[in-house]
Formats: C-alpha cells, sequence, structure tokens
C-alpha cells in the first residue's frame, strides 16, 4: 500500500467493521433481554456465542490491541486462538441446546460433545504452548466446528424440526462467506472489498439470522403447547360426555 491510498482506504474499512460489531452488540443485548424475559437456556448459550465470537472479531481484525489491550501484547498472541475455542464450545453448546440433539440423535449430539471438549483443550493450550502450534489447532478446530454444526442443523432438518431451517441459513451463510474469502486468499477470486470482508459479513448474517430461529423457536414452543391443551380440553370434553350418560 502506498500511504496515501492505505488512509484512503480505511474510512470504508471503519464503517463495515462498525457495522459488523454494531450488529453483534445489538443482537447480544437484545437476546440477553429475552433470555431475562423468557429464562429459555439456550438465550444464554447464544449469548455466550456472540459474545466470543464478537471478541474474536475484535481480535483478529486488529482492534483489540488498538482499543482494548493495548498494554497487554501477551494476551494479544492469546486471545484469538483462545476466543476461537470458546466460540467452538458455547457455539456447540447453543446448537445441543437449540436442535435437542440429545433427544433427536445420538451420534450429532457426541460429536457436538467432542468439538466442546476440544474447544476446552484451544482454549488451556492458548496461554500454556506456543502461539503457532495453539493458533494452527485453533484454525483446524475452527473448520471441524463450522461443518459439525452445519451438519447438526442438516441432520434435524432432514428429521423434521421447523426450526432448522432458519439455524441452516445461518450457517449457510457464514460458510459462504467463509469460502469466499478463502478463495480471495487463494487466489482464485480477486481481491476486493466484498472479498476481503466476506467472512465478517457472512458472521454478521449468521447472528442475525440465528436471532430469527430463536423467535422461531419460542413460537414454535407455543404452537405445541397450544395443540396438546386443545387436544386436553378435547378430551376432557369426550370424558364428561361419557360420564353424564
Amino acid at each position: 500500500w502506498a500511504p496515501n491510498a492505505y488512509l484512503e482506504a480505511q474510512p470504508d474499512r471503519i464503517y463495515l467493521l462498525g457495522i459488523i460489531y454494531g450488529t453483534l452488540l445489538v443482537m447480544l443485548i437484545y437476546n440477553l433481554f429475552i433470555f431475562i424475559t423468557v429464562r429459555d437456556i439456550s438465550y444464554l448459550y447464544y449469548i455466550l456465542y456472540i459474545a466470543s465470537f464478537g471478541l474474536y472479531q475484535v481480535s483478529v481484525n486488529g482492534a483489540g490491541i488498538e482499543y482494548f489491550w493495548p498494554d497487554s501484547p501477551w494476551w494479544a498472541n492469546v486471545a484469538t486462538p483462545f476466543l476461537i475455542g470458546a466460540t467452538a464450545l458455547f457455539g456447540c453448546q447453543f446448537s445441543r441446546s437449540f436442535l435437542r440433539t440429545a433427544e433427536h440423535s445420538r451420534w450429532i449430539n457426541r460429536l457436538l460433545l467432542t468439538m466442546m471438549a476440544c474447544g476446552v483443550a484451544v482454549m488451556i493450550l492458548a496461554p500454556t504452548a506456543s502461539y503457532s502450534l495453539s493458533l494452527r489447532l485453533a484454525t483446524s478446530l475452527a473448520l471441524l466446528f463450522s461443518v459439525a454444526v452445519f451438519t447438526a442443523g442438516v441432520v434435524a432438518w432432514l428429521r423434521g424440526m421447523r426450526v432448522a431451517r432458519y439455524f441452516i441459513f445461518a450457517w449457510t451463510a457464514f460458510l459462504a462467506g467463509g469460502v469466499i474469502n478463502t478463495l480471495m486468499v487463494m487466489g482464485h477470486l480477486p481481491n476486493s472489498f466484498f472479498t476481503m470482508y466476506a467472512s465478517q459479513i457472512g458472521s454478521a448474517l449468521e447472528v442475525a439470522l440465528l436471532s430469527l430461529a430463536l423467535a422461531d423457536r419460542i413460537n414454535a414452543m407455543k404452537e405445541e403447547r397450544a395443540a396438546i391443551l386443545q387436544q386436553s380440553s378435547r378430551e376432557l370434553e369426550k370424558l364428561n360426555r361419557e360420564l353424564e350418560i
């Protein structure tokens, strides 16, 4: 970069990152209020996932070392792999709770539990092992985590879970952004503003769509309860008629 060209490109970058961080923060606060209201544990796991993923974005884009921990180079090196591990940990737990994998697919549930154990291992290695090793393990974990969670969503959808639709849409946006960015890095796509930040754009869309998935899950639970109440009412009326006879 020539100095002038670099400075001219910064406003667009800052605006985009501001939109992404703002989206993550709004979704976190919004879902925190809903969790306080409905007390659904899935919302808590989702909040922890957003917090971990948002801090990872802050770390990997350089905003962390610039604004949040400028006097801690040790944490600057530890933060990225540590937060990837935390994202995998809470993301898998959210997926288990949201998709109820323990009830509908035991092998998927075991897969997600394995990913959670790997996430904890990466979090432990981040401050204790070399940066090179921990970052390579974290990068491998991020790939396996994304594939495992997407697979969980597809399996849930194939088994007739209505709430899996938005879940799949969300992870499709996330994975599509990652694929576009990777193809750019490998030289198969041009280096443009969109391809450079496709991963961040996809992650913002993913978080917003997962919020819709949670809202749809609440609606589905309400409809299920209403159907149960209607069925119970019909059975009670039938029993009363039989007793009158």
